[in-house]
Formats: structure tokens, sequence, C-alpha cells
């Protein structure tokens, strides 16, 4: 089993155009993330938030697979969220990976993330996205290193891990520029197209 924690606790602005709500192809840019995150080999997805009324009205999603949880504590730092994330995955859960709520990501690249854990032994399975320096998820942590999630502290994030783990962590070659291109220039995957 594998579960998704998707971050999407930033503060949401009265006019609703925080980031994570802008319209990309006439939906939000978290709504295209959480389509393809139940749409792919996931098995649940939970959607952090500080303020589910204020989110969910733009969200025009309903899928078994996902669960919102508020974070009441976000304001304190960013590993707040990501914590209260881990909390909630399913006990008999592999893993998890971690994505942000204003990026939309390949559903492609979500199963083929899923598909090399299974496949190896990699406490960490990363995308390397072609061209780019920028260290951003998706990423996938094995159950081992839930210890270590929890004990993050402050601003850190996930990504401190990499190095701490790098021997034992497996890298997924991807084009940049299918997950970082404009939103609002890219086509929706299949998936999306189906929910709509």
């Amino acid at each position: 089993m594998i579960s998704a924690v998707v971050l999407a606790a930033d503060r949401v602005e009265l006019s609703g155009s925080q980031r994570l709500l802008q319209p990309a192809r006439g939906k939000p840019l978290l709504q295209w993330v959480l389509e393809n995150a139940v749409n792919s080999h996931l098995d649940e997805v939970i959607c952090v938030v500080r303020d589910l009324a204020q989110i969910r009205p733009h969200i025009a999603l309903h899928h078994d697979k996902l669960f919102w949880l508020v974070d009441y504590g976000a304001d304190r730092s960013k590993s707040h969220s990501l914590i209260a994330g881990l909390w909630a995955v399913h006990p008999a859960s592999d893993g998890v990976m971690f994505m942000g709520g204003e990026r939309i990501i390949d559903l492609p690249l979500i199963d083929t993330l899923i598909e090399r854990f299974h496949k190896t032994n990699g406490w960490i399975v990363a995308a390397d996205f072609a061209g780019s320096h920028e260290r951003r998820g998706p990423r996938l942590f094995h159950r081992e290193l839930f210890p270590d999630l929890i004990k993050l502290k402050g601003d850190q994030q996930e990504s401190i891990l990499l190095d701490k783990y790098r021997d034992n962590t497996e890298s997924v070659e991807w084009n940049d520029a299918l997950s970082s291109a404009d939103p609002k220039q890219q086509a929706p995957t299949a998936a999306s197209k189906e929910l709509n």
C-alpha cells in the first residue's frame, strides 16, 4: 500500500488568488494535482489544508481515495503539515509520497515512482528532472524512514533526508518540461479528461 500526502496548507487569500487555487485550463492547480493522484496507483491521498471551508468549495472532486486533513498548527512551521499528514497515513502503508498542491504532477511520473519503489530496495525514490538542479517533489519514502520524517523540526522539509540516505535513494529520470511547464499551457492527462 502506498499513500500520498498533498501539502496544501498555505494561506488562502480572500480573493482566492493563492497559487494552489489559481486556474489552469479551467481548474485550480490543486484539483489537477488531486485528480492525477487519485487516478494513479496510489492507494490513498491525504490532502492537508489549514482551512477546509476556504479550499473545498473550489475543488470539484470526490473520490474514495481522497481524504481531507485540517492542520490547525500549520502556522507553526513548514514541517508541521508534513508531519500531520504522515500521522494520518494508513498503518499498513509501505511508503508515503509527498507532493505540493501548487504544481501539476504528471500521473505517469507518480506511477513510475511507485513502480521503481516496488522493484528496488531504495528507501527513497525521487524524480531527477532533466536540466533542473531544483530539489522538488514528488518523493516517495519507505516506512523505514517514517521515524526520521516525524523528527523534522521548524522549516525542515523531507528533502534533507536525500543527503542523509543518498546511498539508499533511487532516482527516476524525468523530462523536466513535463512537470515544470506552465500549467496553463499543459495538456490535461487522459485520466483528468475522464473526470470532466
